[in-house]
């Protein structure tokens, strides 16, 4: 079974993490796996997320698998609301882990502790499962190449073209690369009569500085300023802080329209921008602007929910996986949950019924999309938490 995988981020290195370790079950089974990556080496950038619910449930049945992503984790103690002169509104403190070894961490409030979900930088979570596969004799992962046509064959394979020139055929290829996924693009052509990405509004700039302990400390800030504006600050617990700046102009077509024209303009084009919208606005300016306009893995991105009709193509084995099926958006806090989820759902199916490919997606898509559906409720309102509209809306928000 010759498989590409497209993405080489979270959804892609799970895939093929779980695709590895289900050999041992299935000694029939001789697998094949490329996995693609658009980037000319493997990205370690990327705001934190977490590994909770069902994601966390799933890592545990993989020994020392917990243990791996732990080493990498935040150890962030929850999040605090701000104002401008950094008085603390309120707080939301993480559960703590239920492992023995945790002790009386929380007695000192300024110590980092294991909690029960682990948050880690989404790089760092997925060069994880790029390390336990990346030296397997089954696996190979190319850099700086991505897939610029798909032509059917017969019997359900598909021949791609890449970006560089290459032909090759595969039995199934698998499009992870994200929300605005170039492969699923080809396999799934735009329709005038529906767009899958359904946009929330909102825009937000990432990139990392160095972590202050005394500004910083171990715990994730949240400032709303009036606008519809507001700056996440997150310690990675590996020595920078990773930084959102989030911004939902409802009221401002103009701004809009600029921050649509922004992402043909360029980096340095985009901070300037960013810097204009948010100048004195926020507090620790000065320290942001300078951070900001050195960094140098800077990105800005629109705030946007995946919804597929369908995540397999009947033609041809391609099927979708992660933010390219059901992106849930950085407002749920779901992403690594749908990623690492779903892709222990496909290896399932794909390794249960490697003979019956068409019957495998089904599956997949059967099994996961009511949870998919899950991971990407939002309740009303719930974008306001991020981006306050008033003076009203920052103050509700606080208290």
């Amino acid at each position: 079974l010759r498989i590409l995988v497209c993405g080489g981020s979270v959804a892609g290195t799970a895939l093929t993490y779980f695709l590895s370790q289900s050999l041992s079950r299935y000694p029939q089974l001789h697998l094949s796996l490329v996995v693609l990556e658009r980037s000319p080496a493997f990205r370690l950038a990327g705001q934190n997320v977490d590994v909770q619910e069902a994601a966390l449930a799933i890592v545990r049945q993989y020994p020392g698998l917990e243990a791996k992503i732990r080493n990498f984790a935040t150890k962030s103690r929850g999040i605090k609301i701000v104002d401008d002169k950094n008085t603390v509104w309120g707080q939301f403190e993480r559960e703590l882990a239920k492992t023995p070894d945790v002790g009386d961490a929380r007695k000192d409030k300024g110590d980092a502790v294991d909690t029960e979900e682990i948050e880690v930088p989404r790089g760092l979570l997925a060069q994880v499962f790029y390390d336990e596969t990346r030296n397997l004799d089954t696996v190979d992962y190319r850099f700086g190449d991505y897939v610029v046509a798909c032509t059917d064959q017969k019997g359900g394979q598909v021949e791609v073209t890449l970006k560089s020139g290459t032909k090759e055929v595969y039995d199934l290829v698998v499009a992870a690369d994200g929300l605005t996924s170039k492969t699923r693009s080809i396999a799934f052509p735009p329709s005038t009569e529906y767009d899958p990405i359904k946009p929330l509004g909102m825009y937000c700039a990432y990139f990392s500085m160095p972590h202050s302990e005394e500004l910083d400390g171990r715990w994730a800030r949240l400032f709303g300023a009036k606008g519809g504006k507001s700056v996440l600050l997150e310690p990675d617990g590996k020595g920078k802080t990773r930084s959102a700046f989030i911004m939902k102009p409802v009221d401002d077509q103009a701004l809009r329209e600029e921050l649509d024209s922004a992402f043909k303009a360029g980096i340095e084009a985009q901070k300037a921008l960013v810097c204009r919208i948010f100048s004195e606005d926020i507090w620790e300016w000065p320290r942001l602007r300078k951070a900001m306009m050195e960094t140098d893995d800077f990105y800005l991105s629109r705030l946007a929910q995946v919804k597929m009709r369908k995540w397999s193509n009947e033609s041809s084995n391609v099927v979708l996986l992660g933010d390219a099926a059901s992106c849930p958006s950085p407002a749920t806090g779901m992403g690594a949950v749908n990623a690492i989820t779903a892709s222990r759902v496909l290896a399932e199916q794909l390794v249960s019924h490697h003979t019956d490919l068409p019957f495998a997606l089904k599956e997949y898509e059967r099994v996961y999309r009511p949870y998919a559906e899950k991971v990407q409720y939002m309740f009303p309102g719930q974008t306001a938490l991020f981006c306050p509209m008033s003076e009203w809306t920052i103050y509700a928000v606080r208290v």
